[in-house]
């Protein structure tokens, strides 16, 4: 499955996880403040990242512009194509930012 991310500034997606599925993430425009797992990482455009299943991960675009990704998740499961588990509200996802 591959989904087209849009974020615009000051955006995000809330941390969450994919149980059966991993993920690699390609920023395609602009840049964004990428955790995996308690890990931080800066990613800018051309830089992509591996997120093995089931673990949690998030996107942050603190910027003035907007950021584009690229997520492509495997294996395909469930009708949308892909299942996502927010785990925002749980500690220490809840206190990092």
């Amino acid at each position: 499955v591959v989904i087209d991310v849009r974020l615009d500034p000051g955006g995000c997606h809330n941390f969450h996880k994919h149980p059966d599925q991993e993920e690699v993430l390609f920023v395609v425009e602009g840049a964004v403040e990428q955790w995996i797992g308690d890990e931080r990482h800066i990613m800018q455009a051309g830089d992509s990242c591996f997120v093995p299943k089931d673990t949690v991960h998030t996107s942050f675009n603190d910027s003035d512009a907007g950021a584009k990704l690229l997520a492509i998740l495997g294996p395909c499961v469930g009708e949308a194509g892909y299942e996502l588990v927010d785990v925002s509200g749980e500690e220490p996802w809840a206190s990092l930012r």
